[in-house]
């Protein structure tokens, strides 16, 4: 065989290894769209093993994901997360994605991926044979995405792709868009999107010229909750190629959660037989994710791709340290970690006959003019739940319907806090306080049929005159009104006096009503309703008053002060200080029937230990006078074995003795 037959032979070889890698690409790169007649074909790889498992995700791909799919989805996600993506494809082509995401507080979202793929670096040789190089062969494409909300339920996403191609030495380098729409109405489970993928002007390797596979998506999603903690999730997409010869065809894959912890994936796209079926599953604990995603490639073997994701989210706050209860024991205090309350809060407490019914509730701080606020609503875990946001002005009223950001109910009976955050003029944005926690979405008549709650803010930093009204739930007469001109005082305490001198009943619910005047003479109004908080009278020795406040409520497994629950406390800390050296605090902690007699014996101790911390060692009140006692499960509130009975057994139980009055 001559030397020119032995260069012929091996360039064919060349030549038939980049038909292979082109098939390679094609292939992995269209797991969820087509691809083949058109340049540039990896702009439409799906690279994130999570929606790759699914094969469609143009209503709702969520978070950074979005970038992908559809730039109009990256609102649906609450966090900033970052992800790396692996996979591998024929002829030793390897898939690497880095992508990032953070939400703004404007309602929007930003997102960038870089990918990247490579494969085997052919061998350069000259006229003679002789190796004299390698050439490169790979993609490279740095995508930045943004997303805004337009209006309530519809976002609005738009893309900017800047690519590098080599294949054997031959450059290419192109710019393209993508233009995404996505509309999820907060009153139902579905939503719909659209994506117009790859606006752009053709690439060129040395001479020859290709489209970019220029393609529109439109897409459905729905969800599903059969059952408390089961997520059903079903997408279906058709993809409309705009460029090449390729027909139409759909897409379709559904989803199963459980528990928001493990998820299983299944998808089927109806364009060939070859890699139609993709699978998948995922895992979520604490802030990190990893999810796998399969596609079977008949006899070109089979495709892996690997995803591991990690969410900037708050954690829940660490447990105490184990504190072992006596019966008559002061709690060792000082080590024990307690939540601290915001301190630039203005507040109003009401507080009948001292004792008897002690309930706080809070007056957001005032601000200026700001160019853009947002509202955001927390469950108890803090994470957040709903987000509201305005530019560059605050409405006078706020309804939420009891939605998250996918349109799915939260339970009546959750727990929830929100808090508001504005940006000044010149975009500085200050966090405020978070305010008064809400113990139960309620209409204002304290029902609870249906979830829902008002918020109703200030808007002006300063005002003509004030007044503040306090009524009994349902009545429109107020029990007692207070008034004054210019700003609101630092606090007002109500004694529990109804107008006449009279007692208010201390069993009842009660709401309040802050308006304000400005100069011009146009009120603006705070209004929230609040629920009472009773200190029940209990037996007590000759000469003494008892009085417990009850329901200091722990989730389960912890004995961490739940942020709503703290005002319950600051009351038996303000009672205990009218009569120093004379009242005494038994703190009295309980546990639900899970688990053994001794942990939960333990578990509720150390949630006495930690309301008892929080009385001294943030409330000032004087550790002689406090001791801590663990009942375990012995003494249920509710004997029940629900869920709603188990909370209510979590609790503890601030046992007062007091002097009795002269």
């Amino acid at each position: 065989m001559t030397r020119l037959m032995q260069v012929k032979i091996f360039r064919w070889f060349q030549f038939a290894r980049l038909v292979v890698l082109s098939i390679s690409v094609g292939l992995v790169g269209s797991w969820a769209w087509g691809a083949g007649t058109t340049g540039a074909d990896f702009l439409q790889t799906q690279a994130p093993a999570g929606m790759a498992a699914l094969g469609a995700g143009v209503a709702d791909a969520r978070g950074g994901e979005s970038l992908n799919w559809n730039p109009a989805g990256m609102v649906a996600q609450p966090y900033a997360s970052l992800a790396f993506t692996h996979f591998s494809g024929l002829v030793d082509t390897a898939y690497e994605q880095v992508e990032g995401y953070v939400p703004d507080l404007l309602g929007g979202a930003w997102g960038a991926r870089v990918f990247y793929d490579s494969t085997y670096n052919f061998t350069e040789v000259d006229a003679s044979g002789e190796a004299v190089g390698n050439l490169e062969n790979y993609d490279l494409l740095l995508h930045l995405a943004h997303t805004r909300t337009l209006l309530p339920g519809w976002t609005a996403g738009l893309g900017l792709k800047i690519f590098e191609s080599v294949l054997a030495g031959y450059h290419s380098q192109g710019v393209a868009l993508d233009l995404g729409m996505r509309y999820a109405p907060v009153q139902s489970f579905w939503a719909v999107g659209c994506v117009l993928d790859n606006i752009g002007s053709k690439t060129a390797f040395d001479q020859e010229t290709d489209q970019l596979p220029l393609s529109l998506t439109a897409g459905l999603a729905c969800t599903w909750h059969p059952a408390q903690g089961h997520e059903v999730r079903v997408l279906g997409d058709l993809h409309v190629p705009l460029a090449g010869d390729e027909t139409s065809y759909p897409l379709l894959g559904v989803e199963y959660a459980l528990q928001d912890f493990i998820f299983m994936r299944g998808g089927y796209r109806w364009e060939n037989e070859l890699g139609a079926l993709s699978l998948g599953a995922g895992l979520r604990w604490s802030r990190w994710g990893m999810d796998y995603a399969f596609q079977p490639l008949g006899t070109l073997g089979n495709n892996h791709r690997f995803t591991l994701t990690y969410t900037f989210k708050p954690l829940p706050a660490e447990a105490p340290p184990a504190i072992t209860p006596t019966p008559t024991a002061t709690p060792e205090a000082a080590a024990v970690p307690v939540p601290t309350p915001e301190p630039r809060l203005k507040s109003l407490t009401v507080s009948p006959r001292e004792v008897e019914n002690v309930v706080s509730f809070h007056v957001p701080a005032m601000i200026g003019a700001p160019k853009a606020q947002a509202l955001v609503i927390r469950d108890a875990q803090n994470r957040p739940v709903k987000t509201f946001t305005w530019i560059p002005g605050l409405p006078t009223e706020v309804r939420w319907d009891g939605r998250d950001e996918q349109g799915r109910l939260v339970s009546s009976q959750a727990q929830f806090s929100y808090c508001w955050a504005a940006a000044g003029q010149t975009g500085t944005v200050n966090a405020l306080p978070q305010l008064r926690p809400v113990l139960k979405l309620c209409f204002a008549d304290g029902t609870t049929l249906e979830p829902q709650a008002d918020f109703m803010f200030l808007t002006r930093p300063q005002g003509k005159s004030w007044s503040l009204m306090v009524y009994r739930q349902g009545a429109e007469m107020p029990v007692r009104t207070w008034s004054g001109d210019g700003a609101l005082p630092e606090m007002l305490t109500w004694d529990g006096q109804a107008a006449g001198h009279l007692w208010a009943p201390t069993q009842a619910h009660y709401r309040y009503r802050l308006a304000l005047a400005d100069v011009s003479g146009q009120e603006v109004a705070l209004q929230e309703s609040i629920h009472a908080i009773t200190a029940r009278r209990v037996e007590a020795p000759a000469g003494k008053i008892g009085l417990l406040i009850p329901e200091i409520l722990f989730d389960f497994n912890s004995a961490v002060l739940k942020p709503e629950m703290l005002d319950k406390i600051t009351a038996a800390a303000q009672v205990l200080k009218r009569h120093p050296g004379q009242a005494t605090a038994v703190c009295e902690g309980h546990a639900d029937e899970i688990g053994s007699a001794e942990y939960n014996r333990v578990i509720s101790g150390q949630r006495g230990a930690m309301v008892a911390a929080f009385l001294s060692d943030t409330l000032g009140v004087s550790k002689d006078t406090l001791s801590v006692r663990g009942f375990g499960k012995e003494q249920p509130a509710d004997p029940g074995t629900s869920e709603e009975a188990r909370a209510r057994n979590r609790r503890v139980e601030i046992r007062l003795t007091l002097p009795a009055p002269q």
